[in-house]
Formats: structure tokens, C-alpha cells, sequence
């Protein structure tokens, strides 16, 4: 993934640049996000299988 990031002057001048600091940043934030979902999604599928009214001690 390629991250530009386009910034505005006060006198309209629009600058573009690569951030390869950026991108390293969402490298890392989406798999930990993709690790969290994949936990909170194995606890919903235990949840599924225990029957009603048991707990989990």
C-alpha cells in the first residue's frame, strides 16, 4: 500500500508526498485489528457452542 499524503498551504499550494513512516504505522494498526477480530471471533464461536445458562469459570 502506497500512503500520499496531500497537505494544504493557506495559499492553495497542495503538497504530495509519500510517507513510508505512515504506511509501516497502518501495517501494524491493521494486524493487530485482524488479531483482535480473529479473538473476538473465536470467544462469539465458544460462546455459540456452551448451552444457555452454563458458565465459564
Amino acid at each position: 500500500m502506497v500512503v500520499q499524503v496531500t497537505v494544504q498551504q493557506h495559499d492553495g499550494l497542495k503538497l504530495v508526498r509519500h510517507s513510508p513512516a505512515l504506511e509501516r504505522q497502518l501495517h501494524v494498526a491493521r494486524k493487530v485489528l485482524e488479531e483482535q477480530a480473529d479473538v473476538l471471533q473465536a470467544l462469539a464461536e465458544r460462546d455459540r457452542q456452551q448451552p444457555p445458562g452454563s458458565a465459564d469459570p
